[in-house]
């Protein structure tokens, strides 16, 4: 993890930041054989920048990679259901079958010392540009294989101070 402050001028002030992580393992579910880990991605990437303009307003720009999720499933699924691209087949230890990775952006905006310096308005748009990704999920042969994730979302919210 990393940050890094600095000033624009005299009226804007900001922050670079980020953060990564790689995990590679495997676990011995009981059968002797070791599989790699389920649900989890073997790297993340958080990238964001803060600039604030006098402590009025503030905007966060926030960028998010996740790679590929590994699942609980070791065979393709029941004829029934999409097969996906990387589990056709039954797989050998250590791998599983995956989930495909995905970015997104999200942004945070505050205007801040409303009302007197006393309140902060904040507008959070999560998944910027609307992309459509899934995380992995369910190990059965009914289940789902890949969990959708909401699209593009906001929220508005108010935050004053008695």
């Amino acid at each position: 993890m990393a940050q890094w402050r600095f000033r624009l001028g005299t009226a804007w002030s900001g922050d670079l930041w980020g953060s990564a992580s790689w995990i590679r393992g495997t676990l011995d579910e009981g059968d002797g054989v070791e599989w790699e880990i389920p649900y989890v991605a073997d790297r993340k990437l958080k990238l964001g920048l803060t600039l604030r303009y006098r402590d009025i307003l503030s905007i966060t720009p926030q960028w998010l990679m996740v790679g590929d999720t590994t699942n609980g499933r070791k065979r393709p699924p029941a004829a029934a259901l999409q097969i996906p691209a990387d589990c056709g087949r039954a797989m050998t230890a250590p791998e599983r079958c995956t989930t495909d990775g995905y970015s997104i952006v999200n942004l945070h905006v505050g205007w801040h010392k409303l009302l007197d310096g006393r309140a902060t308005l904040w507008l959070d748009v999560y998944n910027l540009f609307d992309k459509r990704y899934y995380a992995a999920h369910g190990s059965a042969s009914r289940t789902f294989w890949d969990m959708p994730q909401q699209p593009r979302s906001w929220m508005a919210s108010f935050e004053y101070r008695f």
